[in-house]
Formats: structure tokens, sequence, C-alpha cells
């Protein structure tokens, strides 16, 4: 992304994850970034699964978040940070915020 929402929380903070009800329309990039990581197409639906009683539209987690900073297109282009922000460099945003620990709530 490339707002700033983020930066007031410092590192420890924690939050609600809320799943948004539409899909971000990437033309399916994301799970080509997946793949880059060796994941399988049934490893990937797994991942892109949402826990057991939740749907779009929900908080479906806690997740206690890192430190939020700025980044290039250089360093977001690096493989291993484009499989963890599941986005290519150049189609994800100049801000990143990592996240630390995540608790799946419990329906």
């Amino acid at each position: 992304r490339n707002g700033t929402m983020f930066t007031p929380y410092p590192e420890g903070t924690k939050m609600l994850l809320h799943v948004g009800r539409r899909t971000y329309p990437d033309g399916d990039r994301h799970i080509e970034v997946m793949r880059s990581g060796g994941l399988s197409d049934t490893e990937i639906e797994d991942l892109k699964s949402l826990p057991g009683g939740f749907g779009r539209g929900m908080a479906v987690a806690i997740l206690e978040i890192g430190k939020t900073y700025e980044t290039t297109v250089q360093e977001r282009s690096d493989p291993d940070v484009q499989r963890k922000v599941a986005a290519f460099g150049a189609d994800s945003g100049r801000m990143v915020t990592e996240i630390k620990r995540v608790e799946y709530l419990k329906k």
C-alpha cells in the first residue's frame, strides 16, 4: 500500500484483521508469486482459505504488527520480499508493515 495509516502504531500493537468482501483485481498475479516460492496449487488454495465458520466481510484474526517503513521498488522486487507480501515489487505499494504474529479467532 502507499498509505501511511500504520506509521503511528508502535511495534507490538495488536489489530483485528478484517477480510474484505471483494477480491483485489490483480489478475491472479499473487498466485504467480506464490508458485515462484515452490507452492503447489493445493497449498495455495489452503493458504487462501479462511478458517471454518468465517467468510468475507468478517474479522478473522488478531495480528501483532512489527515496524512500518518505506521501501523502494528495487527492495520490493527481491524474491523473498515478493513472496512475503504475495505481490511483485512493481505491483506493491511503497509502505510495508511487518506482521509478527497471527492468532485466528475461534467461532
